[in-house]
This record gives structure tokens, sequence and C-alpha cells, in this order.
């Protein structure tokens, strides 16, 4: 789902069972086939940025932490994307309001007055009174929201190029 799945549970239990079945006789494609699809997402969420903005852009990744409402960035997603935007020539610049003393920018509007572009990685509820208007003012290009938490419309009004992930 989204930009990835991180977490303790999802990125790794699904390899038991698929071991399990195999043990057992069975190749679970199906429970493969989901893996793989999910350890690509990070970098199909680089490869929809990189399709408008183009490095050495400032991008800005909002999460670091694996899920919403959390302090917890085991298999984060988020940490992958941070790392193939650097990988791709980017500068990046991050902001999680759960993992602070790993963030670039103390706050959201810091990171919007900087950066050219907006990956949204984690699903914090803070993200989701992101304003279009705020967006367009700093002159941001595209959002690419990883978690579906904004409106396309407002922004796409506003001349943002605006993509979600799974829509």
């Amino acid at each position: 789902p989204g930009c990835g799945v991180g977490g303790h549970c999802i990125p790794v239990d699904p390899y038991y069972l698929i071991e399990r079945a195999r043990k057992g006789g069975f190749n679970h494609k199906f429970l493969k086939l989901a893996r793989s699809i999910n350890e690509k997402m990070p970098e199909h969420t680089v490869g929809m940025l990189s399709d408008v903005v183009e490095p050495p852009a400032k991008v800005g990744v909002l999460g670091i932490a694996y899920k919403g409402g959390v302090k917890d960035k085991r298999e984060s997603p988020a940490v992958e994307i941070i790392g193939l935007l650097k990988e791709a020539g980017y500068e990046v610049i991050t902001h999680d309001p759960y993992l602070l003393e790993e963030s670039s920018a103390e706050t959201i509007e810091d990171l919007v007055r900087e950066v050219d572009a907006l990956v949204i990685a984690t699903e914090h509820i803070v993200f989701k009174d992101l304003s279009a208007k705020f967006c367009a003012e700093n002159d941001i290009k595209a959002v690419i929201d990883g978690r579906n938490l904004l409106n396309p419309k407002k922004f796409r009004e506003l001349g943002i190029h605006y993509k979600g992930i799974g829509v």
C-alpha cells in the first residue's frame, strides 16, 4: 500500500510463511508477488517524482517513521526513499514530528520554505493539514503523496503537480 510498508511484521513475517509453505511443498506465488510489489514501492515513488522534478532539486520528505503516530523507523520505506533520492542526486530535507532528532527541518513550514517538491512518506495526522495554498506560495512544483492524505484537487487547481500512490 502506498509508498511501501514497514515495521517489524509486514516486511518480515511473510517470508516465514513463504518458507514454511515451501517446506510443505507449496509455492506461495501470491505472497511472493505481494512482497515483490511492496519492496519496489520506494523506487516507484522516486520514479514518480523524477518524472516531474529533476536533480539537483531540493526534495522534502515528510515522515521517517514506518507508520503514522509512531516513533519507530524499523524497515521504514521513508528511509529507503530518502536514500534513493540522495543516490539520484536530489538534495533531501526531512521532517518527522515523532523523530525530530533525525529530521533536518524542525517544522513542516520550515521544510516547505526550503524545497522544490514534497514526498509524503508517513501518514502522520499533522500532515493532513498541509495547505495547498501555502505550498503554492512557496513555489512547490510537485507533491508525491505516498499515503493519499491530501486533497489532489486543491493542489492541482493551484498548478502543483500532485500524484497519489494507488489512486
